[in-house]
């Protein structure tokens, strides 16, 4: 039996609406329930480290677990909010907290960018590899801020640059230079930027 040609093609039109509609839908629950996972093994993860800094602020010893690769950006998130909520005296002991778990290296490998189409990925986390290099003084740590003051990105290049004034690095000077040539429209932007950065008064000596 056949059908008249309209009915034929509302039929297929139909049907791969209908498709197309629960493809979507697979689509959608599959994002809901990774987002949830990886929300839950976030918060186990937090969990577990969070009494572990305060520990470690308080001066007692710890044992620091051990953290798998992928958990690293992480926990140098975590360190970042922990340090953010302390005073400064805190703060130098979460830096030597850093240097423990080698968070410079952390910060380092998120900054490991070269080619253009790549500095506009995660810029959160870029911005966040930056402030981590800015407090912890190591010479690896210092070479990721000369890295990412390279960078296309406004935002990751003023951020790197201004670190590298906080560190009183010898790079600084030509830093402001090569933003101010990269991003010369902005130049009134950079100026007011880094004209009222001044070195960090308490830098412990930077080594590797």
């Amino acid at each position: 039996m056949s059908y008249p040609p309209l009915v034929s093609v509302v039929f297929w039109l139909t049907l791969f609406i209908g498709i197309l509609v629960c493809a979507l839908f697979l689509y959608v629950l599959v994002l809901r329930v990774m987002h949830g996972w990886h929300q839950r093994r976030e918060q186990r993860f937090r969990d577990r480290w969070r009494p572990v800094m305060f520990e470690w602020l308080a001066g007692n010893k710890v044992h620091l677990p051990r953290v798998r690769e992928g958990d690293r950006l992480m926990l140098m998130d975590l360190w970042q909010r922990i340090r953010h909520q302390i005073d400064d005296s805190g703060a130098t002991a979460l830096d030597q907290l850093a240097l423990e778990l080698k968070l410079d290296e952390v910060a380092s490998r998120v900054l490991q960018y070269r080619k253009a189409r790549d500095e506009n990925r995660k810029i959160w986390l870029q911005l966040l590899a930056v402030e981590t290099a800015r407090v912890v003084y190591t010479d690896i740590a210092k070479q990721a801020l000369v890295r990412a003051a390279e960078s296309g990105n406004f935002r990751v290049n003023i951020a790197a640059t201004c670190a590298l004034i906080n560190r009183d690095h010898e790079n600084a000077q030509m830093a402001v230079l090569s933003s101010l040539l990269q991003f010369d429209r902005w130049a009134p932007l950079i100026i007011s930027k880094v004209r009222g950065i001044r070195p960090a008064d308490h830098r412990p000596p930077e080594g590797s």
